[in-house]
């Protein structure tokens, strides 16, 4: 399995892990292990976007993996954990089309040639 399909599906699954954590009557056993979950696709995919040198993904990620720490847990209202899932959910989501986007532009040989670039000034919008 390539690097880009793995950060994706971990980023699908952690995000239908934390949308199913809003869901009424789930064990607190659930939310144990979504923290456990949680934390380590963020910092596994904060060291992707290292890699990437997307170091704004790296904050949110960081962000996340320390609001969600199952070590030193963070107290809040039920209706504010609701609130967070949702949007580390659709963070979540967001990064994992983004690798997507990331993976179609690499198989596409995104390198525009040289003599294309001279030929013509739309290259640029062709590539992209």
């Amino acid at each position: 399995m390539k690097k880009v399909e793995l950060t994706k599906y971990i980023s699908f699954i952690t995000a239908a892990l934390l949308f199913g954590a809003l869901m009424r009557g789930l064990p607190y056993n659930y939310f144990q292990i979504l923290r456990w979950v949680v934390t380590l696709a963020a910092l596994f995919l904060s060291w992707e976007a290292i890699e990437q040198k997307s170091y704004w993904k790296v904050v949110i990620l960081i962000g996340l993996a320390v609001l969600f720490n199952p070590i030193e847990q963070v107290r809040l209202p039920r209706a504010t954990w609701r609130i967070i899932n949702i949007a580390a959910g659709l963070a979540f989501i967001a990064f994992g089309v983004m690798n997507t986007r990331r993976k179609d532009i690499t198989l596409q040989g995104a390198k525009p040639k040289p003599e294309l670039i001279k030929k013509s000034k739309c290259t640029f919008f062709i590539v992209f």
